[in-house]
């Protein structure tokens, strides 16, 4: 009785595993979907690349008209051009009123030297006084001249670093390598803002949600190999587990399961270790463990 019982143990092992190698899920595959949008308005006047060619990052896709904003950009600084003009005027000015300031001070003190020896009626020190304080008046005047045209000249700055955004958001780059999924305007067609220009599809990112049932995510953690499989193909490409989800849920009606019935299943989600052109978004796949 012993042996057999050993015998149905060692039995029930070898199902179970066999069960278990031949556990696999159909899904669809995701790739990561990027969309560059314009930023502002105007005319598509470049587009370097065509729908299904592959572009690496940094490489300049498309330039929507930048012809307004250089025009701005000549503006500003003719504007700040203006305004040192006036900056090396007013440190003339101030120059001048500083020498004068300090010859009528020591005017100042020399008749107030006189009329106390009433050498000199005290009309002529009243006199120079005022003048004095005309001159420190005028002086006053050019400093807060000095200050507008500092607080001018930053606004200037603060429009050019505007209008240099601007120029380079109508520059649209690729920012990783991918290949152009569509191209929403033809060359010469007018851009609207904030509407999608280029979609761009990251193939580093392929990625596939499984669901597994209770049991069977007792089996499986973060990390645990898996291998993806394209169907027509016999080429199977290594995966990973990145991530399970905490909470049930009901299976997807997208997602076929062996036995095709409605039940509590978690989420987990599998990224391919390298990228691969034969993924595309939204092929039916096969996963099974690694």
């Amino acid at each position: 009785m012993k042996r057999i019982m050993i015998v149905l143990i060692f039995t029930l092992l070898i199902l179970t595993a066999c069960k278990r190698d031949a556990e696999e899920w159909t899904s669809l595959a995701e790739l990561r979907t990027i969309t560059l949008s314009s930023q502002t308005n105007g005319k598509l006047t470049d587009l370097f690349f065509q729908e299904g060619d592959n572009v690496q990052r940094g490489d300049i896709i498309a330039i929507i008209d930048t012809m307004a904003f250089h025009l701005q950009k000549k503006e500003i600084k003719a504007s700040m051009h203006e305004l040192s003009i006036q900056k090396q005027s007013n440190t003339l000015q101030l120059q001048q009123a500083e020498k004068e300031i300090a010859y009528l001070d020591n005017k100042v003190q020399r008749i107030a030297s006189l009329v106390e020896a009433e050498s000199s009626p005290e009309q002529n020190l009243d006199d120079i006084k005022n003048t004095l304080h005309q001159a420190e008046s005028q002086k006053k005047i050019i400093e807060k001249q000095n200050e507008a045209i500092v607080a001018n000249r930053e606004q200037l700055n603060a429009r050019l670093m505007l209008v240099d955004k601007s120029i380079k958001d109508c520059i649209l780059k690729a920012p990783v390598d991918a290949f152009i999924n569509q191209i929403y305007y033809e060359l010469s067609e007018t851009v609207t803002m904030h509407r999608p220009v280029v979609e761009l599809i990251d193939m580093a990112e392929a990625t596939v949600m499984i669901y597994v049932s209770q049991t069977q995510l007792a089996s499986m953690n973060i990390g645990d190999k898996m291998l993806v499989k394209v169907d027509g193909s016999n080429k199977e490409f290594p995966a990973k587990v990145i991530k399970i989800n905490n909470k049930s849920e009901f299976t997807p009606k997208q997602i076929l399961t062996p036995d095709n019935r409605t039940s509590l299943v978690y989420g987990v989600k599998i990224k391919l270790d390298e990228a691969s052109t034969e993924i595309k978004d939204g092929m039916p796949v096969i996963v099974k463990r690694g």
